[in-house]
């Protein structure tokens, strides 16, 4: 697969060097194992995320063997602060994507609405369920939680699209803290774009977000469903639309004051009010 526009904003990259015989996987499978290909980095001018413009299939990267995080006392206190984190805001029915380690799902108290999405995942249990989170149907689900994943993408705006389509409510996201651990890897094979909050909430912008750190390590971000500003603006046309004022005074005689007077049609106003001695005496426009 080769890109030619961000995966983020989908603007045009410009391509910046080319990385020769680059590593497929940083574990070969073999001593003479050293499968490698060049590898071309891109910038995207217009939101200047870095990113790789070949990628290799994800089955040679993450089929017979991938990072355990589970061992490390590092990554069992970000497995701890990540649920607790997640734990008193999820709800409904809720899907990890990427969760074949684990290490989440077994600190959930209440599995019966829980399920995880893998590229493959063990059939043992009907919970877990295989395919790709850039095409697969949310439709149904509430919550979508993503511990460490969601830098691994390969097209995130298709994956954000995708999850605004299906209605998601919620979406917990873990990311590597790239502002202190991703100047001396900021991206490779398994993170082939440079995945910030910003990154993040640029992807998200019909959602809101609250934001946490957990050390050094990692950024915690909650996006959830709420009205967008043009939403509130809109309802605030309507509810102005809908105001009846009779013979009272409005405070102040600013833009503020034309808005009401504008949109209540005066409705009986008898005078507005301001400290400012450059509009005291004057008049408003009539709209009748």
């Amino acid at each position: 697969m080769y890109r030619t526009n961000c995966c983020v904003c989908k603007s045009p990259l410009e391509k910046n060097r080319v990385l020769e015989n680059y590593p497929i996987s940083y574990v070969s499978k073999t001593y003479i194992d050293t499968s490698s290909e060049d590898c071309d980095i891109g910038i995207c001018k217009q939101c200047d995320t870095i990113q790789l413009m070949n990628l290799v299939d994800p089955s040679l990267i993450y089929g017979d063997f991938h990072n355990n995080t589970s061992f490390s006392k590092k990554w069992q206190n970000h497995h701890d602060s990540f649920y607790n984190f997640i734990k008193n805001k999820l709800h409904g029915k809720c899907i990890e994507i990427g969760g074949r380690s684990g290490e989440i799902v077994k600190r959930i108290e209440d599995t019966e609405n829980y399920y995880t999405l893998d590229f493959s995942n063990p059939h043992d249990d009907p919970k877990n369920l295989n395919g790709n989170c850039e095409e697969f149907d949310f439709t149904g689900y509430n919550c979508v939680i993503m511990s460490h994943v969601f830098e691994h993408l390969y097209n995130p705006n298709t994956f954000a699209d995708n999850v605004c389509k299906s209605n998601i409510d919620d979406i917990f996201i873990s990311i590597p803290n790239m502002k202190t651990i991703g100047l001396y890897l900021p991206i490779h094979r398994e993170h082939p774009y440079l995945c910030t909050e910003s990154t993040v909430m640029r992807l998200f912008p019909k959602y809101s977000c609250t934001i946490e750190y957990f050390e050094n390590h990692s950024i915690f971000i909650h996006l959830f469903k709420t009205k967008t500003i043009t939403q509130n603006i809109l309802s605030y046309y309507d509810k102005m639309e809908k105001t009846v004022i009779n013979n009272e005074y409005v405070f102040p005689a600013s833009m503020q004051g034309t808005h009401i007077l504008y949109f209540t049609k005066c409705n009986h106003i008898t005078g507005f009010v301001d400290n400012d001695p450059m509009k005291q005496g004057n008049c408003y426009r009539d709209w009748e």
